[in-house]
């Protein structure tokens, strides 16, 4: 969710033309997050593990939950943004939530990554392709061996 809240902010005239899509997949994420549907999908997925799967909480709640995680991603994110431009010092303060979605969004696919431990690699991969769009590809590849080591 980070993520596509910061493309918002990254200034690059590719996204200009897709900000709808942005719009579209922020509705759709809190649609997405409602009881009723998740619930239904559990369902789904019950059936199949014969287990009697259900999330018991109001929508409400689950907005709440959402957001104390963003709150922590984006707590999370600074930090990253921090370690950045502690390394690539002319960095701008205007692509600090960029920064925060790359980190969040890294690590979130380097915990899908099953294949690779701690997503290991997978999660470089990802900060370099970010980072490249913002700084040198070689100072993208420092900082995210450097945020291995500051993340563990």
């Amino acid at each position: 969710m980070l993520f596509i809240v910061s493309l918002f902010f990254f200034p690059n005239e590719l996204l200009e033309n897709y900000k709808w899509i942005t719009v579209a997949l922020i509705v759709a994420f809190f649609v997405c997050i409602h009881p009723k549907i998740i619930n239904f999908f559990l369902g789904i997925i019950g059936k199949l593990f014969k287990k009697d799967l259900k999330i018991p909480m109001k929508y409400s709640q689950m907005l709440k939950v959402v957001l104390l995680f963003i709150g922590n991603w984006l707590i999370v994110g600074t930090g990253f943004f921090i370690l950045v431009q502690s390394i690539y010092p002319s960095i701008e303060l205007s692509q600090m939530l960029f920064c925060a979605g790359i980190w969040g969004i890294s690590a979130i696919m380097g915990i899908l990554a099953i294949f690779a431990p701690s997503g290991l690699g997978v999660r470089e991969g990802i900060i370099v392709a970010g980072l490249m769009m913002i700084m040198p590809e070689g100072d993208a590849m420092v900082i995210s061996v450097v945020s291995r080591l500051w993340q563990t």
